[in-house]
């Protein structure tokens, strides 16, 4: 039944997923039910049941026994969200990180994604951010080397050092293993605004940046850096960001309302892992910010907690260039022609500050 069950994730709508689920989960029982039901029933033997000094009241238990709809609301909360993909409200977050009463304009939701994505990666394309990859654990690796202390009481066999055995016993070295100060967490945070359907155009600009995504994901796959992808757009007064990777699987959404982007910043901001040491949030529009926080104050906001923040520009009107310049630090603002050179830009990026070692 892990198929099924698989397939009945992939389906947009709640209710109808609920519904699927109840008649799998009925067809499954009926069938292990047939198993159950020719079980044997053996009563345990009385003789060798030991004895208690408080027998439990099976009465009592039962009163204790929470009734249905009793459940404490923030689990209730967290079961929803595992079990139907529900929300999660991180306005409160937002507000308590940069006390602006402007965060608290839209209320702002994080959910997961439903709606799989089929674009193919571009392989050419996926063959060289690897490459970007593979020099960064190249990296990582020759400054582990350098660090290398050698002429140990214990520690890892040094081949070099065999001949102190007689003299010492110094033949031990010890080199750092890489840990999660070498690691990348990369977090894309793409305007799903109404302007990236491509409304009256032949061109789809979602479709291109779906593209983007599944390629930056096939790329890292064997590497260790960890890659997170969400799309934002605001309506009816909300700020809705989704998790367009997990579980492996990339997802999608419908584009649609207006641009919040200094909302969507602070809000992928506050759901960073803060074990990783170098994090870095790159935000993909195709104009400007019309709603919620000020996209400054979340820029100013990443860069006080170390958090390397970009944006990506594509096909911006001079006017959204400037201000996305005067918005973020210098250097962290590339701006391409259209979206179809979104995946040139995020290479360009990469192998810009992740094969850095200063921070911009």
């Amino acid at each position: 039944y892990t198929q099924p069950l698989k397939r009945i994730a992939t389906i947009p709508e709640l209710q109808q997923r609920i519904n699927n689920r109840i008649e799998l989960y009925r067809e499954f029982w009926s069938k292990l039910w047939e198993e159950l039901s020719q079980w044997e029933i053996v009563q345990p033997d009385i003789e060798i049941v030991p004895d208690s000094d408080t027998p439990v009241q099976v009465s009592s238990v039962e009163q204790q026994t929470p009734e249905l709809g009793s459940i404490d609301p923030d689990l209730a909360n967290e079961i929803s969200w595992i079990l139907e993909e529900g929300e999660v409200d991180l306005t409160h977050e937002i507000l308590e990180a940069v006390q602006d009463p402007a965060a608290k304009s839209l209320e702002t939701y994080l959910k997961k994604g439903s709606i799989v994505m089929d674009p193919r990666p571009d392989t050419a394309q996926v063959n060289r951010l690897r490459r970007i990859f593979k020099e960064h654990v190249s990296q990582v690796r020759r400054a582990k080397n350098r660090n290398t202390r050698r002429g140990l009481q214990e520690g890892k066999l040094d081949p070099r050092r065999l001949y102190r055995v007689p003299i010492d016993g110094k033949t031990f070295k010890s080199k750092q293993a890489p840990g999660f100060e070498d690691l990348w967490q990369i977090c894309l945070v793409a305007d799903a605004s109404a302007s990236m359907a491509g409304r009256g155009q032949n061109m789809r600009p979602w479709r291109i940046a779906e593209r983007a995504f599944a390629t930056v994901i096939q790329a890292a796959r064997e590497f260790r850096n960890r890659i997170e992808i969400y799309g934002y757009y605001g309506e009816s007064g909300n700020c809705t960001l989704t998790q367009l990777f997990h579980g492996k699987q990339l997802y999608s959404l419908k584009p649609k309302g207006v641009t919040p982007s200094g909302q969507a910043i602070m809000a992928v901001a506050s759901l960073l892992d803060r074990k990783y040491k170098k994090n870095m949030i790159i935000h993909i529009t195709d104009g400007a910010p019309n709603s919620g926080l000020p996209l400054k104050k979340a820029v100013d906001y990443c860069q006080s907690k170390g958090i390397q923040v970009f944006t990506i520009g594509c096909g911006c009107t001079p006017f959204t260039q400037h201000f996305l310049k005067e918005s973020f630090p210098p250097g962290c603002v590339y701006l391409m022609k259209g979206i179809e050179n979104l995946s040139e830009g995020l290479e360009t990026l990469f192998k810009q500050r992740i094969l850095s070692h200063e921070l911009p």
